[in-house]
């Protein structure tokens, strides 16, 4: 019986020390489009959190790539209309990160219904998301 319980104590010790799986999302789309002189602009964003951290004298640095692309009306998708990367450095562990962009469009985007894709990569871990949100362009 004492085994028992010490194996018992033990397995709940490692279980408490285990490191917390941390799970890769992104949320919260927001696309919008508004008329400029010839063309439109694109202003896009969502938010990422649960990605690698990297950390150093109690700073957590995270590196992450995007690559977006805009499916047309057609279907047709046009890949890597803008891309980046997102490198934050924090002093706390849970903190999130946010894409804004602005993506100007020129006068071959017609009026209609489009889809903008954000492909995610975190660089540290090597996963990789995706998220997109519909957009209207009219005038």
């Amino acid at each position: 019986m004492k085994k028992f319980f010490s194996i018992f104590i033990l397995v709940i010790i490692i279980a408490a020390c285990a490191k917390k799986e941390r799970k890769f999302e992104l949320f919260s789309p927001e696309a919008f489009a508004y008329t400029l002189e010839k063309g439109w602009e694109l202003n896009l964003s969502c938010q990422a959190k649960g990605y690698e951290l990297f950390e150093h004298k109690g700073q957590y640095y995270s590196k992450l790539t995007f690559m977006i692309d805009i499916k047309m009306p057609d279907g047709t998708i046009k890949q890597n209309v803008q891309s980046g990367k997102l490198e934050q450095l924090a002093k706390e562990e849970d903190s999130d990160s946010q894409l804004n962009v602005q993506i100007k469009l020129d006068s071959t985007y017609k009026q209609g219904n489009y889809l903008a894709i954000i492909n995610f990569k975190d660089e540290l871990s090597g996963k990789k998301l995706k998220i997109d949100k519909a957009f209207d362009l009219s005038e």
